[in-house]
């Protein structure tokens, strides 16, 4: 599996730093100064900006970061090892990263003076309480919090304090759970309705730290009272979730099949999903269709393959587009200039999906970091497809049989979801009464459909949705082009 490679080595990185804090031009403090940043933080924290260049430049580490405020990502010890940049106009990704190292903390060195500190949400978080003075850390915002960085509150008393939002109160809460039994404490930080972030909070109320301070101490008095928040903790965010649904704005990542996007209320959100058949009944057909019209969306996928080549699957996509049998593509026997036009029309969303090539020693570890890669690059989570579950190993790398392995990985694949906060979908080759895979796609997909063989009496497929959990059951009869690799449901 090829990953991404890093632009510039750590050497430069104290240069670029001198470099990008002599850019500061008065746009970019001003926009430091609208989110109540001084002067002295500015200088604290060595912050810079790289400046837009319009036009055709040689000059070495040039564009790395345009237009946007740099921060330097410092480890333990106080050495750089990463630059992440804030987009101050709507470019995006929002924040970017130089480097991708996700293993450091911003402003990780205080952790070395102080048993007490705040885990927020993002950068400008932690400069605001800086400045009370709070001492606080923060998971650049390109990344998400890593189960190994939890050793580092080790007997610490933590408050989290996340954004204000659906996402950011379910981050907080997977994270408390992986600092339980190594902190000393952990506390969740409840932000008021309509305050979107700590920072938000310092730029919009006159007495901030007594706010912040009230709401510490209501976390801790809440969780000493019932050890756990009580319903009142969440309501808003239901209500907000029930909201953004109200107005379609969290309608989930279509299909592009209608019936099935219906029984899914929407189409793929976060959670594990399962499609099953037996050997040749167009699972891997059905998957690439799916990260197709995903990408179509302009939602980024990240497509794993233990079965076919990246050229077998462009063959797929580009054949569907064509009208064409893919065979005829593998074959060279499509009209080339025909295969040209179709080519450019996958072109048009091809820069949101990356195929990857896997093996049997990609685990899903490894697909983890990967597809938290393609967030950094994006600035959202993909949507994951896998095209064979009884490929990938466990990530013990232990010796089992299929089944129980299949078993683990789906549950591994299960976290995987919740962890990164996307959908995963994988496809498993089995019938759809089973055994030990069976159990295990029951106890850990959020959503199971199997897909039946081809029936050559009246040339269908039966797509069921065996199970889900957030949605409904039911049957779609579907029709494979017998060209084309697509799969359209009769009722369309």
């Amino acid at each position: 599996m090829t990953m991404f490679q890093p632009l510039i080595g750590t050497n430069d990185l104290e240069e670029l730093v001198s470099k990008y804090q002599k850019q500061l031009n008065t746009e970019a403090l001003l926009y430091l100064e609208n989110r109540d940043i001084s002067e002295k933080t500015v200088t604290n924290f060595s912050l810079g900006y790289e400046d837009i260049i319009i036009g055709f430049s040689v000059t070495q580490n040039t564009g790395l970061l345009p237009g946007r405020i740099v921060f330097p990502i410092r480890d333990m010890e106080g050495n750089i090892r990463d630059l992440i940049g804030r987009a101050i106009d709507d470019r995006e990704p929002k924040y970017k990263a130089l480097l991708g190292d996700s293993m450091v903390l911003f402003n990780e060195p205080v952790l070395l003076d102080h048993q007490e500190v705040v885990l927020a949400g993002g950068l400008f978080d932690v400069l605001s309480l800086h400045q009370v003075p709070i001492p606080a850390v923060a998971v650049p915002d390109c990344y998400s919090f890593h189960k190994e960085q939890a050793q580092l509150f080790a007997d610490k008393r933590v408050f989290i304090c996340y954004g204000n939002d659906e996402g950011g109160r379910r981050e907080a809460e997977r994270v408390s759970n992986l600092l339980e039994g190594v902190a000393q404490d952990v506390f969740i930080v409840t932000l008021p309705e309509g305050i979107k972030d700590i920072n938000d909070l310092y730029v919009r109320a006159e007495n901030a730290k007594e706010v912040f301070v009230a709401l510490i101490n209501r976390a801790i008095q809440t969780k000493q009272e019932s050890g756990m928040p009580p319903d009142e903790h969440y309501l808003t965010m239901y209500n907000e979730e029930f909201l953004k649904r109200q107005r379609g704005q969290t309608t989930g990542i279509p299909s592009g099949i209608a019936e099935l996007d219906d029984l899914l209320l929407g189409g793929f959100r976060t959670g594990l999903y399962a499609v099953s058949g037996p050997i040749g009944s167009g699972k891997t057909t059905l998957l690439r269709q799916m990260a197709d019209h995903a990408a179509f969306l302009d939602c980024p996928v990240a497509y794993f393959s233990w079965q076919n080549s990246s050229f077998e699957l462009w063959a797929n996509s580009v054949g569907r587009l064509l009208g064409v049998s893919w065979r005829d593509l593998l074959l060279g026997n499509a009209d080339p200039d025909m295969v040209k036009q179709a080519n450019e029309h996958y072109n048009e969303f091809a820069d949101h999906i990356w195929t990857l090539e896997a093996s049997v020693d990609n685990t899903v570890e490894d697909i983890a970091e990967f597809v938290q890669r393609i967030a950094q690059t994006n600035g959202k989570e993909p949507i994951v497809f896998l095209d064979y579950l009884q490929r990938i190993p466990n990530s013990k790398q232990e010796m089992l049989p299929s089944q129980e392995r299949a078993s683990r990985v789906a549950y591994e694949l299960h976290m995987l979801a919740r962890d990164l906060d996307c959908p995963v979908i994988v496809a498993a080759n089995q019938e759809r009464d089973g055994d030990m895979l069976s159990q295990a796609l029951e106890a850990t997909v959020d959503v199971w459909m199997h897909l039946s063989a081809y029936d050559e009496r009246d040339g269908t497929h039966t797509l069921d949705v065996v199970q889900n959990r957030n949605g409904d059951r039911g049957s779609i009869r579907v029709a494979l082009g017998q060209e084309a690799a697509v799969f359209r449901s009769l009722g369309e």
